[in-house]
Protein backbone atom coordinates (compact mmCIF):
# COMPACT_ATOMS: atom_id res chain seq x y z
CA UNK A 1 0.00 0.00 0.00
CA UNK A 2 1.51 3.29 -1.03
CA UNK A 3 -1.57 5.55 -0.82
CA UNK A 4 -2.88 6.99 2.40
CA UNK A 5 -5.50 9.58 3.23
CA UNK A 6 -4.00 11.74 5.97
CA UNK A 7 -6.27 13.70 8.28
CA UNK A 8 -5.18 16.22 10.85
CA UNK A 9 -7.55 15.96 13.81
CA UNK A 10 -10.45 18.38 14.20
CA UNK A 11 -10.55 21.33 16.61
CA UNK A 12 -10.39 20.29 20.27
CA UNK A 13 -11.90 21.99 23.27
CA UNK A 14 -8.76 23.48 24.82
CA UNK A 15 -8.52 22.85 28.55
CA UNK A 16 -5.41 24.35 30.20
CA UNK A 17 -5.94 22.05 33.20
CA UNK A 18 -5.47 18.86 31.16
CA UNK A 19 -2.67 17.59 28.92
CA UNK A 20 -3.32 18.25 25.22
CA UNK A 21 -3.42 14.48 24.60
CA UNK A 22 -6.58 14.32 26.77
CA UNK A 23 -8.48 17.13 25.03
CA UNK A 24 -11.87 16.20 23.52
CA UNK A 25 -13.21 17.62 20.29
CA UNK A 26 -15.24 20.79 20.51
CA UNK A 27 -18.81 20.80 19.14
CA UNK A 28 -17.58 22.59 16.02
CA UNK A 29 -14.73 20.06 15.75
CA UNK A 30 -17.18 17.13 15.76
CA UNK A 31 -19.28 18.79 13.07
CA UNK A 32 -16.18 19.57 10.96
CA UNK A 33 -14.99 15.95 11.24
CA UNK A 34 -18.36 14.71 9.97
CA UNK A 35 -18.31 17.24 7.11
CA UNK A 36 -14.80 16.10 6.20
CA UNK A 37 -16.00 12.49 6.15
CA UNK A 38 -18.57 13.38 3.50
CA UNK A 39 -15.87 15.20 1.50
CA UNK A 40 -13.53 12.18 1.49
CA UNK A 41 -16.21 9.53 1.05
CA UNK A 42 -15.90 9.52 -2.75
CA UNK A 43 -12.29 8.32 -2.35
CA UNK A 44 -13.67 5.04 -0.94
CA UNK A 45 -11.33 4.70 2.03
CA UNK A 46 -11.23 1.23 3.57
CA UNK A 47 -10.48 1.82 7.24
CA UNK A 48 -9.63 4.49 9.82
CA UNK A 49 -6.42 4.35 11.85
CA UNK A 50 -5.85 7.00 14.51
CA UNK A 51 -3.34 8.24 16.98
CA UNK A 52 -4.22 7.20 20.55
CA UNK A 53 -4.76 10.83 21.57
CA UNK A 54 -8.38 11.58 22.41
CA UNK A 55 -8.93 14.36 19.83
CA UNK A 56 -7.59 12.09 17.07
CA UNK A 57 -9.65 9.09 18.20
CA UNK A 58 -12.79 11.25 18.32
CA UNK A 59 -12.04 12.68 14.86
CA UNK A 60 -11.52 9.17 13.53
CA UNK A 61 -14.69 7.92 15.21
CA UNK A 62 -16.77 10.64 13.54
CA UNK A 63 -15.28 9.77 10.13
CA UNK A 64 -15.70 6.02 10.70
CA UNK A 65 -19.34 6.47 11.75
CA UNK A 66 -20.25 8.53 8.67
CA UNK A 67 -18.44 6.19 6.27
CA UNK A 68 -19.31 2.94 8.11
CA UNK A 69 -15.66 1.95 8.52
CA UNK A 70 -13.73 0.13 11.19
CA UNK A 71 -11.40 2.09 13.46
CA UNK A 72 -8.09 1.04 14.98
CA UNK A 73 -5.52 2.89 17.07
CA UNK A 74 -1.79 2.99 16.31
CA UNK A 75 0.67 4.58 18.77
CA UNK A 76 3.01 5.38 15.87
CA UNK A 77 0.60 8.11 14.75
CA UNK A 78 0.76 10.10 18.00
CA UNK A 79 2.06 13.64 18.44
CA UNK A 80 5.43 14.22 20.12
CA UNK A 81 3.86 14.27 23.57
CA UNK A 82 3.11 17.36 25.63
CA UNK A 83 1.95 15.74 28.86
CA UNK A 84 4.88 17.08 30.88
CA UNK A 85 4.84 20.61 29.45
CA UNK A 86 2.89 23.45 31.04
CA UNK A 87 0.10 25.20 29.13
CA UNK A 88 1.46 28.26 27.31
CA UNK A 89 -0.05 31.13 25.33
CA UNK A 90 -0.76 30.70 21.64
CA UNK A 91 2.15 33.01 20.75
CA UNK A 92 4.56 31.01 22.94
CA UNK A 93 3.34 27.77 21.42
CA UNK A 94 3.74 29.11 17.85
CA UNK A 95 7.29 30.20 18.66
CA UNK A 96 8.15 26.81 20.17
CA UNK A 97 6.74 24.96 17.14
CA UNK A 98 8.79 27.09 14.77
CA UNK A 99 11.92 26.37 16.85
CA UNK A 100 10.96 22.68 16.82
CA UNK A 101 11.03 22.68 13.00
CA UNK A 102 14.11 24.92 12.64
CA UNK A 103 16.08 22.50 14.83
CA UNK A 104 14.74 19.17 13.54
CA UNK A 105 17.33 16.98 15.32
CA UNK A 106 16.79 18.60 18.73
CA UNK A 107 13.97 17.80 21.17
CA UNK A 108 12.17 21.14 21.57
CA UNK A 109 8.55 20.16 22.21
CA UNK A 110 7.44 16.93 23.79
CA UNK A 111 9.55 13.81 23.96
CA UNK A 112 11.16 13.59 20.51
CA UNK A 113 12.62 15.73 17.77
CA UNK A 114 10.81 16.74 14.60
CA UNK A 115 13.05 14.41 12.60
CA UNK A 116 12.35 11.47 14.91
CA UNK A 117 8.59 12.11 14.74
CA UNK A 118 8.65 12.08 10.93
CA UNK A 119 10.62 8.83 10.95
CA UNK A 120 8.24 7.25 13.48
CA UNK A 121 5.24 8.16 11.35
CA UNK A 122 6.98 6.65 8.32
CA UNK A 123 7.62 3.39 10.21
CA UNK A 124 3.96 3.25 11.29
CA UNK A 125 2.86 3.65 7.66
CA UNK A 126 5.26 0.96 6.47
CA UNK A 127 3.87 -1.46 9.04
CA UNK A 128 0.31 -0.53 8.14
CA UNK A 129 1.03 -0.90 4.42
CA UNK A 130 2.20 -4.45 4.99
CA UNK A 131 -0.88 -5.42 6.98
CA UNK A 132 -4.52 -4.37 7.06
CA UNK A 133 -4.27 -1.64 4.42
CA UNK A 134 -3.61 -4.28 1.75
CA UNK A 135 -6.83 -6.02 2.72
CA UNK A 136 -9.17 -3.09 3.36
CA UNK A 137 -8.00 -0.44 0.92
CA UNK A 138 -6.67 3.09 1.33
CA UNK A 139 -6.64 3.92 5.04
CA UNK A 140 -7.62 7.20 6.64
CA UNK A 141 -4.70 8.12 8.92
CA UNK A 142 -5.75 10.52 11.70
CA UNK A 143 -2.77 12.24 13.27
CA UNK A 144 -1.51 15.62 14.47
CA UNK A 145 -0.13 18.82 13.00
CA UNK A 146 3.51 18.62 14.04
CA UNK A 147 3.91 14.90 13.34
CA UNK A 148 2.16 15.29 9.97
CA UNK A 149 4.20 18.35 8.95
CA UNK A 150 7.43 16.55 9.92
CA UNK A 151 6.49 13.53 7.82
CA UNK A 152 5.31 15.55 4.81
CA UNK A 153 8.47 17.69 4.89
CA UNK A 154 10.60 14.52 4.78
CA UNK A 155 8.50 13.15 1.92
CA UNK A 156 8.33 16.29 -0.23
CA UNK A 157 11.36 18.34 0.78
CA UNK A 158 9.04 21.27 1.54
CA UNK A 159 9.50 23.47 4.60
CA UNK A 160 7.88 21.92 7.69
CA UNK A 161 6.97 25.32 9.18
CA UNK A 162 5.14 26.31 5.99
CA UNK A 163 3.32 22.96 5.93
CA UNK A 164 2.35 23.22 9.60
CA UNK A 165 1.06 26.78 9.22
CA UNK A 166 -1.09 25.74 6.24
CA UNK A 167 -2.85 22.91 8.08
CA UNK A 168 -6.43 23.36 9.24
CA UNK A 169 -8.37 21.40 11.84
CA UNK A 170 -9.41 19.08 10.34
CA UNK A 171 -7.52 18.79 7.09
CA UNK A 172 -7.04 15.92 4.65
CA UNK A 173 -4.53 14.97 1.96
CA UNK A 174 -4.02 11.93 -0.23
CA UNK A 175 -0.39 10.91 0.07
CA UNK A 176 1.04 8.57 -2.53
CA UNK A 177 4.49 7.56 -1.31
CA UNK A 178 5.68 7.18 -4.91
CA UNK A 179 4.11 10.36 -6.34
CA UNK A 180 3.76 12.89 -3.53
CA UNK A 181 0.95 14.76 -1.85
CA UNK A 182 -2.40 15.94 -3.17
CA UNK A 183 -3.86 19.35 -2.53
CA UNK A 184 -5.93 19.58 0.65
CA UNK A 185 -9.36 17.98 0.56
CA UNK A 186 -11.79 20.25 2.35
CA UNK A 187 -15.59 20.27 2.73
Amino acid sequence: MSRFLFVRHAQPEIDPERPASDWSLSKSGRLAARELAFAIGSLAPGMVVTSPERKAVETGAEIAAVLDLGLTIDDGLREQGLTSLPFVSDAEFQEAVERHFREPERVVLGDESSSAAGQRLGRALNALGRSAADVYGMPVIVTHGRALASFLARLTGDDAITIWRSLRMPDAFVVDLARGVSRPIRP
